[in-house]
This record gives C-alpha cells, structure tokens and sequence, in this order.
C-alpha cells in the first residue's frame, strides 16, 4: 500500500509529554479505554537494506507507533490505562463509525531527522 512502511528491531529512543488518548485493539474486540501516551516520540529501526531510520512523530503517528511497539514487547493498551480507567465495551456500529472518522497517519518521510 502506498505510505505504508516496514522498519526492523523498532524502538523509541526519546519521548516528551503526556495526553490521555481512546485507544482500542484487535486484540481485545468490542472493548476501548483511556490510555496514557506521549506527546511526541523519537523513533528508530532499521529499513530493508538495514539501514538505521530514525524521525520524530506526534499526535495519532506517535500514538500508533507506541501501541504497536508495545506489542512487539508483549504489552497490550490495557496496561496504559489512565489512573480509575477501565476498560468498556463498544458497539459494532462504534467500531464502524470510528474506522471511517480516523483518517491516517502521517507519513515519517517528512520527520525524517539524521
């Protein structure tokens, strides 16, 4: 797909400040909650001629980085929570509605820093 990228042994290698953000997962379906995730993050990994890609992200590009690196590391959302969250349940029609307001990430080619 267009935009899409695949980077090696992923890491965040800086963060800065905190937001509470809706998250939710294909790993636990039909639930959301409240999670803590940083304003901005630096990012590393490897590109496939094994080069070192690094750039800076924030906003939605941070928090997906951050939510898929934490699986690579066998963490779920759910250990995020915000302080008195829990986890609750959505609807279908949620799910759906949700998947069309979005929108995408932008694309790390234009944060690209050395």
């Amino acid at each position: 797909e267009e935009g899409s990228r695949i980077y090696f042994n992923p890491e965040i290698i800086k963060t800065s400040g905190s937001r509470e953000v809706e998250e939710g997962c294909l790993s636990l379906p039909g639930y959301r909650g409240i999670v803590n995730r940083s304003m901005w993050i630096k990012f590393q990994g490897l590109d496939h001629t094994d080069q070192i890609v690094k750039f800076e992200a924030e906003n939605l590009l941070s928090q997906v980085l951050e939510h898929e690196i934490d699986h690579l590391n066998g963490i779920l959302y759910t250990d995020h929570l915000a302080e008195h969250q829990q986890l609750y349940s959505v609807t279908q029609e949620d799910e759906e509605f949700d998947e069309q307001s979005v929108g995408t990430a932008e694309s790390p080619a234009s944060n690209q820093i050395d």
